[in-house]
């Protein structure tokens, strides 16, 4: 009766240690989807930086034909208007990847602190793993 009470221990902490094991692959999942998610939104915030320097490069110019006769003026204020409104998307999309990013951070840290919590077995879970020697004669025969 011991012996098989050993083996009835060394099964259920097994159990435990694979559950621990299953909960740190999710932990750890979490943190590389997370850490994925702010490293494309990283590159995202240096393309647009980069667009922006751009954008702003030319507007400074004042107009296209710098080195020789100047287009009409329609022309110009259609360019410089769309300039402009790059200018503005690509402010809004340093934004948004800047906003993402800090909610992914949120939402993982929100997931490893309240869904996927490391398991730890009830009262009731370790009484009904453990036998005592006195058990011995409160068992069923039949």
């Amino acid at each position: 009766y011991l012996y098989d009470a050993e083996f009835r221990w060394e099964r259920f902490a097994s159990g435990r240690e694979y559950a621990n094991q299953q909960a740190d692959q999710y932990r750890d999942d979490i943190r590389k989807l997370a850490a994925l998610t702010v490293k494309k939104n990283t590159l995202w915030c240096v393309t647009c930086t980069l667009c922006m320097a751009l954008c702003v490069a030319l507007y400074c110019a004042g107009r296209l034909g710098l080195h020789g006769p100047s287009p009409p003026a329609w022309i110009m204020g259609l360019w410089l208007t769309n300039n402009a409104a790059a200018f503005a998307f690509m402010a809004l999309c340093i934004f948004l990847a800047l906003h993402s990013g800090f909610r992914a951070n949120a939402a993982a840290t929100q997931l490893l602190t309240r869904t996927t919590r490391v398991p730890v077995p009830t009262l009731k879970q370790l009484d009904d793993a453990r036998r005592f020697a006195s058990e011995f004669e409160q068992q069923d025969w039949g």
